[in-house]
């Protein structure tokens, strides 16, 4: 008869241990459980168990627990099917519930939630530990409306039910929903002395909060943790600064940081503050934070890798790229496709195009799109269009359904002034049923997120809001010296002169807005329009117009009140930091400079508080629009 599994022969300590021992059931079940629970050696459970077999020993209704525990390590499907056999054979389900119960958790872990949801029908009577190993399954499967449907039918909740809900929330990216679902786990302790929160609870909503940007509700996390006495280990630390850097609050990452000890931390809390600081634009101190990881004796993994090359994308760190590209080759460590990713961008946005298709070219594995992507958008940003056709074909063969990769092939035509290609693109995206998804920001400004899509007039506001850049677009034309820039470059062939000043007027006035509000320290903006601007360096297309809003004078502004600040989460980048903390801002200092979604933007400053130079909250009246444009020097408002 053959053997239920192919298993690996036992290492040579191990059979030593076994060597001339009288073997039993109750000597054997021991290791298989510790090998089971193994995170490098799960696979010797199964050859221990071979062993029992062989031996004539009947196998207890303890062992095929350890056995599925060894598979779900393991996520082997076929495994899975095998042990399920065991305890079949055997007579021992669906009676023994723990037999069956591990069973259920097991094919969840293996995703296959519809054997796990048979296997939880055929139990007479599932107790607490049975539903929590079904919605587990359903949440880890990303099937969330099987999971609310579990959820709302058990019987009782625990702390692992509550988790498992909240969890699988977020995997699916129903990120406010997770933080309703633990409001209401709080509702419900309250009301009837129900479960608290555990750490598990807590990674989970930290990482909704992160997922958000919302720093607001974030804080209130964090001072849930102190006021329920939740120790600072690990996990709760490495969740904190993880949350704090996505919402922008870099400097409290870093306080959360330096309060764990460092002989206590572990390569992830590390990769989360390297990369923390490489998005906020801090490559340099990303870089030195590497550094002090090594002073730690704390061994890097490719993950710590991956977030120091993002940091020299952010930076334009070319020469430290390959350090760090070749110094993960040299410990040992397999470079990733996302590897690759990084270093062909920071090749491609410093234009050396030649050594990024080098790169690309000779690449173990096959380019990815995220490769290939990096890769167009140099040829887009420096006019290799031979190359950038392409890459362009290739990426749409790749991805037929993703409206991003027809619009950059439009826009690398529309470099080359090939009009009639750029247009057959984006026809071809439309013949195809390609929706183009529109671009958002969410905003912070201490009152909660607010969400703008792109080219929205539906909020009570808007009137106000594209009045305001009506005014900074006349501000704007009466400069002497405004050079018009090449919208060709932007990829916005197709559209009317006078709507692309309009809406280059309103992109480029972003600066002068927040000129006039606030000092951003951050050095980032982000795009979230690929069809408009992204990836743009002062000097392409953008400066002229910058150069005119700043070279009079810097702008004046309020200093902001302690701890005010605005961020902004767009669907390209995670978040952005606007915080006022100096007297004037110049934005010819700024190494990098991105825009962001325009109306985004402009809503922040509407949404501004009062305290804020110009900006009442929640509307800007037509009286301040008046007094914008005499300040501008713009005249009455009336009067245009």
């Amino acid at each position: 008869m053959p053997p239920p599994f192919d298993a690996p022969p036992l290492p040579a300590h191990l059979l030593r241990h076994l060597d001339g021992r009288a073997l039993s059931t109750h000597f054997i079940d021991p290791i298989i459980r510790a090998a089971s629970a193994s995170a490098s050696a799960p696979h010797h459970a199964f050859s221990l168990f071979l062993l029992l077999l062989r031996s004539a020993l009947r196998p207890s209704h303890l062992t095929f627990p350890f056995l599925a525990r060894a598979a779900a390590r393991l996520a082997s499907p076929r495994l899975a099917l095998a042990v399920h056999a065991q305890p079949l054979r055997r007579g021992l389900l669906p009676a023994d519930l723990h037999v069956a119960n591990s069973l259920v958790h097991m094919y969840a872990a293996c995703a296959l939630p519809g054997l796990a949801r048979r296997l939880f029908d055929e139990i007479p009577r599932p107790n607490l530990v049975s539903w929590n190993a079904l919605l587990d399954g359903y949440a880890k499967c990303r099937d969330l409306p099987a999971a609310r449907r579990v959820f709302a039918r058990m019987p009782q909740r625990d702390v692992v039910s509550w988790s498992a809900m909240i969890d699988g929330c977020v995997k699916c990216g129903e990120h406010r929903e997770a933080l309703a679902v633990f409001e209401m786990m709080e509702a419900t302790a309250a009301r009837h002395d129900g479960v608290r929160a555990n750490d598990v609870t807590m990674v989970s909503v930290l990482g909704a909060c992160a997922h958000l940007g919302d720093l607001v509700r974030g804080r209130k996390m964090h001072r849930y943790l102190e006021e329920h006495g939740f120790p600072l280990n690990i996990r709760l630390a490495t969740s904190l600064v993880d949350m704090y850097a996505k919402c922008g609050a870099i400097v409290e990452a870093l306080e959360i940081f330096h309060a764990v000890p460092v002989e206590s931390t572990d390569v992830l809390i590390w990769n989360t503050m390297i990369g923390g600081l490489a998005v906020h634009g801090m490559s340099r101190e990303s870089l030195q934070m590497f550094q002090k990881m090594e002073h730690a004796a704390v061994v890097p993994d490719e993950i710590t890798y991956l977030c120091l090359l993002s940091a020299c994308v952010h930076g334009g760190l070319v020469d430290e790229a390959w350090s760090f590209f070749r110094l993960l080759e040299a410990q040992g460590l397999r470079p990733h496709v996302e590897h690759y990713a990084c270093l062909v961008d920071v090749l491609g946005r410093a234009g050396r195009l030649e050594e990024a298709y080098g790169v690309v070219k000779s690449m173990p594995m096959k380019p990815s799109v995220s490769v290939l992507g990096a890769l167009l958008n140099a040829c887009h940003l420096h006019g290799w269009v031979e190359l950038g056709e392409a890459v362009g074909r290739q990426l749409v063969h790749l991805q037929p359904d993703h409206d991003g990769r027809y619009i950059g092939l439009s826009n690398i035509y529309a470099v080359a002034r090939r009009w009639q290609e750029a247009k057959k693109a984006r026809k071809v995206m439309e013949e195809r049923g390609v929706k183009k998804v529109p671009g958002f920001s969410e905003i912070d400004v201490g009152r909660g997120l607010c969400r703008f899509i792109a080219q929205d007039k539906t909020h009570p506001g808007s009137a106000e809001i594209y009045a305001l850049l009506k005014l900074i677009a006349m501000d704007m034309k009466m400069k002497d010296d405004v050079t018009v820039p090449d919208y060709t470059c932007m990829g916005c062939s197709g559209v009317p002169r006078s709507v692309l000043s309009t809406i280059f007027c309103t992109i480029s006035s972003t600066s002068l807005i927040f000129g006039r509000c606030l000092a951003c320290r951050t050095r980032h903006l982000f795009a979230t329009d690929a069809s408009l601007a992204a990836d743009f360096k002062l000097g392409v297309g953008l400066h002229p117009l910058y150069e005119v809003l700043f070279a009079s004078r810097p702008v004046p502004v309020q200093r902001s009140p302690p701890g005010k600040e605005l961020v902004e989460h767009d669907t390209v980048a995670p978040y952005v930091v606007l915080a006022a903390e100096a007297s004037c801002v110049d934005i010819r200092t700024t190494e990098w400079f991105y825009v962001g979604t325009v109306t985004a933007i402009v809503f922040a400053a509407c949404l501004a508080d009062s305290s804020w130079r110009y900006f009442k909250p929640r509307a800007v009246s037509s009286a301040t629009l008046s007094r914008i444009a005499h300040d501008a020097g713009l005249g009455d408002l009336d009067d245009r």
